[in-house]
């Protein structure tokens, strides 16, 4: 366990960073309305022990629409699927967020859908399935090619965070606003949702396990010159069949250097409550914690690695899922994408303290912007 840690406290000392990057094609613009897409193409080859397969999991894409209304204020559309074309699948439009993106049999998947209104003076207003606020401060690790982003409860219960409203939110209400280098944001969800676990092949795959209510969440942030720090709450209501009970998650996360050149490195820290599942589908406390460090050189290649490790916060339980990866990309002139390779190494432990897994997974890929 020591060792775990100790990572953790040297990328801390090292310093920290990142966003995200938007990829955008103009495809109409005039002194009142825009057009544009959003999202890519990825094609991976994901090697396991026991499987080889080709995906184009994590593949999205849309169209995002903006127009200058009266008072200065914009108001747009965004709307984003996932897609899973690699295969035969029946085209289907779906909106149900059952499961991550790229897990679905369906070959368009809902990732976003939220109509948005922006005003210099009184900030960004959103409603509909939209990145949370809570992803704002936390999501700052979850950059990697393929892996990672599993250990800050983003994508909890084996979901994209609809319902919880820590990933893509559903059903969501938002307003986000800058104050210079200070920006907040603040988060509503209006729902009654079951929350039926998706795990393919697993003991509990296709069960009822709770009743997602109302949501709330809040995030503030600082950045200034290369350093950046957040804080961020999250909570729901949520009904089991042993009651009722909140489930909560407050994190924090600081950031160094840029995503383009030279260094940058994530840390993001999550204590959370009923927000996590062990491997026996029980919902816990749990403490959670991810470090990304990466290295950009003059020649578009990138090399970087970290860690993802999310442990059981409640006595006679050992649940822990931690694994350390590497990679390394190069990416193309004119922001056309990129190709990467990436590997983790899992060190498990189930709630009763016997091993977990311990299985190695690789990654090769190809991501084409759109």
């Amino acid at each position: 366990m020591e060792y775990k840690f100790q990572f953790a406290a040297i990328a801390v000392f090292t310093g920290l960073l990142i966003s995200q990057q938007a990829n955008a094609i103009e495809v109409f613009s005039n002194d009142k309305t825009s057009v544009s897409t959003r999202g890519w193409l990825r094609l991976t080859l994901q090697s396991t022990e026991d499987t080889d397969e080709i995906t184009d999991s994590g593949s999205r894409w849309g169209l995002d629409f903006k127009h200058n209304i009266e008072g200065d204020w914009t108001a747009g559309v965004t709307a984003e699927w996932a897609t899973n074309f690699e295969k035969n699948a029946n085209l289907t439009l779906s909106g149900d967020s059952s499961g991550p993106s790229g897990s679905s049999g369906d070959a368009l998947t809902s990732r976003l859908g939220y109509v948005h209104f922006t005003h210099d003076k009184w900030g960004a207003f959103g409603v509909g399935k939209q990145w949370s606020v809570f992803y704002d401060v936390v999501g700052v690790t979850d950059v990697l090619n393929y892996y990672g982003g599993n250990a800050t409860g983003v994508y909890n219960l084996g979901t994209d965070g609809g319902l919880s409203g820590t990933g893509r939110a559903e059903q969501a209400i938002t307003w986000r606003k800058a104050f210079g280098n200070f920006n907040v944001g603040v988060q509503m969800q209006a729902q009654d949702e079951a929350v039926i676990i998706n795990d393919p092949g697993g003991p509990f795959d296709g069960e009822e396990i709770a009743t997602m209510g109302n949501g709330f969440g809040a995030a503030v942030s600082y950045k200034w010159n290369d350093f950046g720090v957040g804080a961020a709450v999250n909570t729901s209501e949520i009904d089991t069949v042993f009651g009722s009970a909140d489930d909560t998650s407050s994190g924090v996360s600081a950031t160094y250097g840029d995503s383009s050149l030279g260094f940058h490195a994530a840390l993001a820290f999550v204590v959370s409550e009923n927000h996590e599942l062990d491997n026996n589908g029980d919902f816990i406390d749990a403490i959670g914690s991810e470090v990304y460090l990466k290295y950009t050189m003059p020649g578009r290649i990138g090399l970087y690695g970290g860690m993802n490790f999310l442990e059981a916060d409640e006595s006679g339980n050992d649940f822990e899922m931690y694994y350390n990866y590497i990679g390394a990309e190069y990416k193309f002139e004119n922001s056309f994408g990129l190709i990467y390779v990436e590997t983790k190494i899992h060190d498990d432990r189930n709630d009763d303290g016997s091993d977990g897994s311990d299985d190695s997974e690789l990654a090769l890929g190809v991501r084409v912007n759109l």
